[in-house]
């Protein structure tokens, strides 16, 4: 399961200035399913905020979003939110190693199969989380990464 926003078209986005080492980046993008059936409704819509931050060698982020699908003739809207969080050590220019935690979830997203293969009509709501270390060192012009 993943937040399911790699790339939006359409995106209008504000940029705030930096301010005592932090900045924010807000997100809207209307109607972010294009493909669609003729007739059917076109109102899904994507939200997302990033807070970022560096004081010294120390820098953290925070990513949400939201994606919300377009409405279907009958039910709920799905929506799937992504929540990302970040803190990290900057050890030399273009070298640090991350901390980041990241969950995902599903609203109104459907049955879903439940214990013995048997489909839970009530299980509209998944979420997954998840973790991350991330080193990046640059050696001259090449870039070396680890994660697990």
């Amino acid at each position: 399961m993943a937040v399911g926003v790699a790339r939006v078209s359409n995106v209008m986005q504000y940029t705030s200035p930096r301010m005592g080492g932090v900045d924010a980046v807000i997100s809207y993008s209307p109607g972010t399913q294009e493909s669609s059936q003729a007739g059917a409704n076109a109102d899904g819509k994507l939200w997302g905020v990033t807070v970022a931050g560096t004081w010294g060698q120390g820098s953290a982020a925070i990513d949400w979003v939201k994606n919300q699908a377009n409405s279907p003739a009958v039910g709920s809207q799905a929506a799937t939110t992504g929540t990302k969080v970040r803190g990290g050590w900057v050890y030399q220019p273009g070298a640090s190693i991350n901390l980041l935690w990241v969950r995902s979830k599903v609203d109104n997203g459907g049955a879903a199969p439940g214990q013995g293969g048997v489909v839970d009509a009530t299980a509209s709501s998944l979420r997954q989380d998840g973790w991350m270390i991330n080193w990046e060192h640059l050696f001259g012009n090449i870039r070396a990464l680890a994660q697990w």
